[in-house]
């Protein structure tokens, strides 16, 4: 008889708790509408608003004549996603083009033991592998 008795008692608390948890959604009445554009261009947006995502940056390597080294040129973000690799020899020029999203301010350069940091708010930089 305890038994069922307790049992009842926590099959109600647990009804009432179960019960309280279920609220109505309540409406917001000033709640500014969906969207009602069709197409992109039906996107009503400020004048001076950046659509572009992405910067440009044009990375010239300047040359270091007499320099027979070749190692790899890596082009990389803090967060370790590689952009760009390959195998260079210091004494050639290289010309990369890279589109680097917004939140990336800065590309890190190594060339074997040497690293750089390369700034992406210029859209065209030089450097050489010294």
């Amino acid at each position: 008889m305890k038994k069922s008795l307790i049992r009842v008692a926590v099959l109600f608390i647990i009804s009432l708790t179960g019960l309280n948890s279920c609220k109505k959604m309540e409406i917001v009445k000033d709640a500014p509408l969906a969207s009602t554009a069709k197409t992109t261009l039906d996107i009503k947006a400020p004048n001076d608003f950046k659509w572009k995502t992405t910067n440009s940056l044009n990375l010239t390597i300047k040359p270091t004549a007499g320099d027979g080294r070749i190692e790899v040129l890596k082009l990389t973000f803090d967060d370790g996603v590689v952009l760009y690799q390959k195998l260079q020899k210091a004494s050639l020029s290289q010309s990369i083009l890279l589109e680097i999203p917004n939140q990336y301010s800065k590309v890190n350069l190594s060339f074997g033991s040497i690293s750089k940091v390369i700034y992406t708010k210029n859209s065209n930089v030089e450097t050489d592998l010294k």
